[in-house]
Order: structure tokens, then C-alpha cells, then sequence
């Protein structure tokens, strides 16, 4: 049975006599063993980064119960959402399944945030549901050439992108649904935006280190 993954570079021999051998054909379906490993990682690290975004709450929930959960906060950028997006665009056949998985995924933790913090203002950025799916689509042209050096500059790359779709989303949509009054409306309330944000642009740091 065919799965998600693409796999092509494996060498195809007919078995059909004197049939001359393929070196290379457009698309190899992979068995479903050789094809768990991959989902059994992919899964496991998604779930490893909801549970890294709960982290701070869950922890404070388990020390202080009384404590007041609005004041904490999560690891503002410090998660592998990015370099598992990176990882679902390149391996994932469908695009747009991976695109989906990511955004179930960011919207579990966000779930989880709301619940444990009661601000959901605290828990959903609407500029990142924008990043996300651009950030995955960068790690399409990952499939085939997957090398160390091109990992990494897909990671920056990534994290660029998402710090200023967030960051953006931030200033022209979330203001907005959320009644904030931090930067006006303006060029220079938006340059402000994107200066505030830089001691939380974490991605930069984690995104390389979870890609490699």
C-alpha cells in the first residue's frame, strides 16, 4: 500500500527475463513497515512539543494549585513547531496534510493553554496560524536534497519567516480581535512591534538545534 512518504531513490529491477533493468522510476510506494518509523517519530514529536508548550503550566499546576495561572507564561518561541514543520513539508507526500497536522497540532497546544490559563488571548496567536503553513511548504523542496547545510538554511529561513508573519499578525489582526491598545496602527507601531518582539524570537536558537 502506498503511503504519505516519498521514497525514490531506491534502484527498481524488472523481474520480468530479459527485461533490462530501471535505474531510476518517478515514484516508489513504500511498504507500510518501512514507512512506520517515520510516523512513529513524526508522532512522537508532536506530541513531545504539546506537552513542551504545557510544560510551564503544568508544572505550576502541580506545585501550587491555588496559583494564579494567568501570570504564567509558556516558552515563548522555544519549541520544535517549526523544525516539525520543516520536517512534515519534506516527508509528508500531501502538502496540504501536512500543513493540516502542523495547524492541529499548534491548535492542541493552544487548547491546552486556554484551559490551563483561562486567557485566550494567552494561548492564540492568529498570525502564527498564518506562519505555519508557509513555514511547512519550505521544508517541500527538503524531499530530495536533505542535506545538514540545507536543513539549516531551511531553518533560518523559516524562522525568519515566521518571526514576521506572527509578529505582523500580531499588530494588524490580533490587536484587534483582542482589544489591545500596544501599537498604533501606524508604520512606526509596526516597526515597534517587530522591535518588542525580538527578546522572544527563541526560533532563531531552537529551530536549528531541533532540525539538526
Amino acid at each position: 500500500t502506498s503511503t504519505p512518504f516519498d521514497d525514490r531513490s531506491r534502484p527498481v529491477y524488472s523481474s520480468v527475463p530479459g527485461e533490462e533493468c530501471r535505474d531510476s522510476v518517478p515514484e516508489i510506494p513504500m511498504s507500510s513497515s518501512s514507512s512506520r518509523p517515520r510516523w512513529f517519530l513524526l508522532g512522537g514529536m508532536l506530541v513531545f512539543a504539546v506537552l513542551l508548550r504545557l510544560a510551564p503550566q503544568l508544572m505550576v499546576r502541580m506545585i501550587s494549585p491555588e496559583h494564579d495561572m494567568k501570570t504564567v507564561n509558556h516558552l515563548w518561541g522555544f519549541t520544535p513547531m517549526l523544525a516539525l514543520g520543516l520536517y512534515a513539508g519534506a516527508f509528508i507526500r500531501s502538502r496540504w496534510q501536512a500543513v493540516g497536522l502542523m495547524l492541529l497540532t499548534q491548535l492542541a497546544g493552544d487548547l491546552g493553554i486556554w484551559a490551563l490559563s483561562g486567557r485566550m488571548d494567552h494561548a492564540f496567536s492568529w498570525g502564527v496560524y498564518c506562519a505555519y503553513p508557509l513555514c511547512t511548504l519550505l521544508g517541500r523542496p527538503l524531499q530530495q536534497y536533505h542535506s545538514w547545510g540545507r536543513v539549516q538554511a531551511g531553518s533560518f529561513l523559516a524562522s525568519t519567516v515566521f518571526f514576521v508573519v506572527s509578529n505582523f499578525g500580531v499588530w494588524a489582526i490580533d490587536q484587534r480581535v483582542y482589544g489591545w491598545e500596544m501599537y498604533p496602527m501606524t508604520w512606526a507601531g509596526l516597526q515597534t512591534c517587530f522591535w518588542m518582539a525580538i527578546p522572544f524570537a527563541k526560533q532563531f536558537i531552537a529551530t536549528p538545534i531541533y532540525a539538526a
